[in-house]
């Protein structure tokens, strides 16, 4: 009976030793206030992109997504004083990613603005060096994206190229204005 009643003891004893130490583990992990907005933030960054490893643009990437998740970010950063260093850390990754989105969808629509279905430059006093900008941002953060665009971005410069020739040539330049007047055959 009192080996019984040891064990059974023993039992108990170890049984609190072990909800005493559970209660610890949980309380070194605190749940902010910010974990569900950052956590709603992440899933909402991802979908963005059409893979896991924040690189492709997703085909719904669009302007009203990428609002979206800047509001969101704008809530998390409200909060950023009771996120923990982990969470600080997660929260710089989706800022980082929400920026790279911009410069993505910023390239995407430069292309579809400035060059029609003839992939033809449409306006001539069309500035370049935004573009370039954001075209290099990509490249340095995500040259996956920025490989599949390349030809694209070298096709973009060269008709500003072009077209900053021929005005110079037509404006005062005389050497390209003799160049122009061989090369190109005019009527009379």
């Amino acid at each position: 009976m009192k080996t019984m009643v040891k064990t059974g003891g023993i039992i108990v004893l170890s049984g609190l030793l072990l909800a005493g130490c559970s209660n610890q583990a949980k309380a070194s992990t605190p749940k902010t206030t910010g974990q569900p907005q950052l956590t709603r933030l992440t899933k909402q960054v991802k979908s963005l992109y059409a893979d896991s490893k924040y690189e492709m643009p997703a085909k719904q990437l669009s302007e009203a997504a990428l609002t979206k998740v800047n509001t969101q970010r704008d809530k998390v950063y409200k909060l950023r004083g009771d996120l923990s260093k982990a969470q600080q850390k997660t929260f710089k990754v989706d800022q980082q990613q929400l920026q790279a989105a911009k410069k993505i969808f910023s390239v995407q629509d430069t292309f579809n603005v400035e060059l029609d279905k003839d992939q033809v430059l449409k306006d001539e006093d069309f500035k370049i060096q935004a573009f370039n900008n954001d075209f290099t941002y990509l490249q340095a953060h995500k040259a996956k994206f920025a490989a599949t665009i390349k030809d694209k971005a070298t096709l973009l410069d060269r008709e500003v190229k072009a077209v900053a020739l021929v005005k110079a040539a037509t404006t005062g330049d005389p050497d390209l204005k003799a160049y122009c007047i061989r090369a190109i055959p005019h009527r009379t």
